[in-house]
């Protein structure tokens, strides 16, 4: 009886966090200033040399945690037995393209390489204001434990990047998150 009364009490909590997270999507404003640490030129009005930064708004429950030398920001979410660990990346010019870049994702996750026209039919487009952005899913349903949902921004002179790594079914639970979180990227002057 005891056992089936924690059980309960178990499930009953980890759904409450998921609902939490979910359906609390209460944005927290914040700022990363870009890697260069230079005016980003793009098409934005930069007049009197104000220095822009990129900012966005992160769910509650994304956790901040240390991330590389190349990382703006990298968070950690846990729901339930599920992780997602989600990395911002800058790099100046296109970084290597949208191919290689898909490619590089695809390989980690056991999937062949695509041509260009390939990828670009499984993309999904959409528009933030820093302008027009792509995501795209990799994901190999023989390899469950790994899959990405990302994000490529490309700029006037650096190209920006989201990556989500999780689970497949972490990734169902939370593509609509990820969506809001790259739709909210935005510019703000200093």
């Amino acid at each position: 009886m005891k056992f089936k009364i924690i059980l309960i009490l178990v499930l009953f909590l980890s759904t409450y966090s998921i609902v939490s997270i979910i359906n609390n999507y209460n944005k927290i404003n914040y700022k990363a200033i870009s890697q260069t640490n230079k005016p980003i030129n793009n098409n934005l009005s930069n007049k009197k040399n104000k220095k822009l930064e990129l900012q966005w708004d992160i769910p509650n429950g994304w956790n901040e945690i240390e991330g590389n030398d190349f990382s703006l920001a990298v968070y950690e979410l846990k729901i339930l037995d599920n992780s997602a660990k989600i990395s911002i990346t800058e790099f100046p010019g296109d970084a290597g393209g949208t191919e290689n870049n898909v490619n590089r994702w695809r390989r980690q996750v056991g999937l062949p390489d695509q041509k260009l026209s390939t990828i670009n039919q499984n993309t999904i487009y959409d528009v933030n204001k820093l302008g027009r952005y792509e995501i795209h899913h990799i994901i190999n349903n023989d390899n469950p434990d790994l899959g990405f949902l990302c994000m490529i921004q490309k700029l006037d002179s650096s190209t920006i990047f989201v990556k989500m790594q999780s689970t497949l079914n972490g990734i169902k639970q939370l593509e609509n998150i990820f969506n809001d979180f790259c739709f909210s990227f935005s510019y703000v002057n200093t």
